[in-house]
């Protein structure tokens, strides 16, 4: 009766508030995509060859090696606490619950910030693509006949060129649209790409591989090797012709070669932690440990890509490569001539193979550029979730970022989207876009390798707590939220425990005293004379920017005197473990056993042929399509 009373009256419904969290639609598989897809753009393809010539092919695998030890070690950092509590930003959330609010803040803006850096990045990149042409003088060293000495993108005329405006505003409108799109439909658009690239880049490891042994213009299939395991010294190229490089020679050099190459390898590989974020949008988590599985696939599946391709193409051509050694330059991150990849097929002529790695090389920048997008926004969304990270006057605009639609914070993409229109600084010259793309990225590596610092730090404190936890030392406030029954699921040790690795705690101390030096020793060149203030501001920028925003959150909630200064950090205050929530694993098909994903687990059949091999054989099979999907 009261129900028709107040639709007669024409009583006003109660105001629904506005979405404002993500959905849990994305399947492992989209998780392993989208984070592939960060990692392998231009990073590899432009700048390998930056790390051959520095290093020497024997040791930029090694390079690429211990980079990729190291991002295995801050992936662990922040994916171990993101099984247990899958939270929205995770990369900053822990350093403000296991350091300081104020820090975890200034890491979450400094984290936005790279992330869209990171999309200027790949869209300069695609310009400076797209203004591919090799020297003529190139091509007649390596026995090109005077017919053949142009080689260049598919118009003719150096004054028929598209402006770069064109290619930005394009890519931009691509990146835009695409991460509008329901976050399940990104996903799927995400799984294709990520396989076209798995596929593209398996095959040109092979077509370099079968190349060398074809022996067509050289007599030995290692002949790039015998110049030396590592490259004879280090040297810097002068900014200007009248000066005179600097040249490092024995083991100093040899350190120096190493040092910089790894500083180079460190661009990239980042990405690897994308897997983390997309957390809160996992559908999985309950039914399959995705987090650390997706972080475990993702590093496999790069080292090992990685080193392969720098393996075979370094085949072909030699570290001393007159396009490579011009990459020695302070910042330069190279253009689609320099990479070692074309020079690969230039040396083996096949030239009109290089345009299909350029055609490749700018549909991968587009492709990371959409997931840098796809990191910013979220990160952006994550911020606009913790009002404390806001000056009281954008709290209007915060309530906005924070609001989403079908689970997509469409004003967060929109706003991280913005910092693209940065790429105009490529309308310049091709040389001087290679430059700033190259300062950019010197920048906004160490604006990351801050973050990883300090994730590694953050975890050192989760570690202390949770085996307190565990044993049952728990302090009064998280005895308050941790019942006796459920400390359990803190114990590292348990069977169902989401993500534990051997030796972490090791691995998070070595994370974050590389990450350290990387930090302070990333621009040790720019000391040399002449000295470059345009390089040097680019390093280093970000510690003292970093400082300016951690301190400027401190002071603002405790004050000037000293007596207030006490650090401010939760814990695990305010949030769930979604551990306890999560379902012990299904019986497999073949084995008849519960198991975690990804482990090899022999069925109790005998082993009489044909049943005992064939379910052997089942088991091998779905083990490596487990960890190929």
């Amino acid at each position: 009766m009261s129900d028709s009373s107040d639709s007669e009256s024409g009583s006003i419904p109660p105001i629904q508030e506005p979405e404002t969290s993500l959905r849990p639609t994305l399947e492992g598989r989209h998780v392993d995509a989208i984070g592939f897809n960060a990692v392998l753009g231009i990073g590899l393809f432009l700048g390998a060859g930056k790390v051959v010539a520095q290093c020497g092919p024997g040791l930029a695998l090694i390079v690429f090696l211990v980079t990729g030890l190291l991002m295995w070690s801050i992936m662990g950092c922040i994916g171990e606490p993101t099984a247990l509590y899958p939270v929205n930003g995770p990369n900053f959330e822990f350093i403000s619950r296991f350091l300081d609010v104020s820090v975890g803040y200034a890491a979450g803006w400094f984290l936005l910030f790279s992330w869209a850096g990171i999309i200027v990045i790949e869209i300069v990149a695609i310009t400076n693509l797209f203004k591919f042409r090799v020297d003529p003088t190139y091509l007649a060293q390596h026995g090109y006949p005077p017919e053949e000495q142009t080689l260049r993108w598919w118009w003719a005329d150096e004054n028929d060129d598209p402006s770069p405006a064109c290619w930005i505003v394009l890519s931009l409108a691509i990146i835009l649209l695409l991460n509008c799109l329901p976050v399940r439909w990104y996903a799927e658009i995400e799984y294709g790409f990520a396989c076209l690239k798995i596929c593209f880049v398996v095959a040109i490891i092979m077509i370099n591989v079968i190349l060398n042994s074809q022996r067509r213009y050289h007599d030995h299939p290692f002949w790039t090797w015998n110049l030396g395991f590592k490259s004879a010294s280090f040297t810097i190229q002068p900014a200007t012709e009248t000066e005179q490089p600097w040249v490092i020679g024995g083991s100093l050099g040899a350190l120096a070669s190493f040092w910089t190459g790894v500083t180079t390898a460190f661009f990239s590989m980042l990405g690897w932690d994308i897997t983390i974020l997309t957390a809160p949008e996992n559908k999985d988590l309950d039914k399959a440990e995705t987090v650390k599985l997706s972080g475990r696939k993702i590093g496999l599946r790069v080292v090992v890509l990685y080193v392969l391709s720098v393996f075979a193409v370094s085949l072909n051509v030699p570290y001393n490569d007159e396009k490579l050694q011009s990459l020695l330059g302070s910042y330069d991150m190279g253009r689609a001539e320099t990479s070692i990849f074309v020079l690969a097929a230039i040396r083996e002529h096949i030239p009109r193979f290089s345009h299909v790695l350029v055609g490749f090389f700018i549909f991968s920048a587009v492709a990371t550029a959409s997931n840098s997008l796809y990191s910013a926004s979220r990160i952006l969304h994550a911020l606009a979730s913790t009002p404390e990270a806001w000056p009281w006057f954008l709290e209007g605009f915060r309530r906005k970022l924070q609001r989403t639609r079908w689970g997509v914070p469409h004003r967060a993409v929109v706003t991280s989207w913005v910092f693209g229109f940065l790429s105009f600084i490529a309308l310049e010259s091709p040389e001087t876009g290679a430059r700033a793309l190259g300062g950019i990225t010197a920048a906004w590596s160490t604006a990351i390798l801050i973050v990883y610092a300090l994730n590694c730090l953050a975890y050192l404190n989760f570690y202390k707590e949770i085996k307190a936890i565990a044993a049952g030392n728990i302090d009064r406030i998280c005895a308050q939220i941790i019942m006796p029954d459920d400390r359990i699921h803190w114990d590292r040790n348990a069977t169902r425990y989401p993500w534990k690795t051997h030796g972490q705690w090791l691995r998070a101390v070595f994370g974050g005293f590389f990450c350290s030096l990387l930090i302070l020793f990333y621009g040790w060149h720019t000391f040399l004379p002449p000295f470059s203030t345009g390089d040097f501001v680019a390093t280093y920028i970000n510690i003292p920017g970093f400082l300016v925003i951690a301190g400027t959150y401190f002071f603002s909630t405790r004050g000037f005197r000293p007596s207030g200064w006490k650090l401010q950090r939760s814990k695990f205050v305010g949030i769930e473990s979604f551990h306890v929530k999560v379902r012990a694993p299904e019986k497999c098909k073949i084995c008849h056993k519960r198991h975690r994903l990804g482990e090899v687990v022999w069925p109790k059949d005998k082993l009489t042929w044909p049943k005992g091999y064939m379910t052997r054989a089942k088991v091998i099979a779905e083990w490596v399509w487990f960890w190929l999907r």
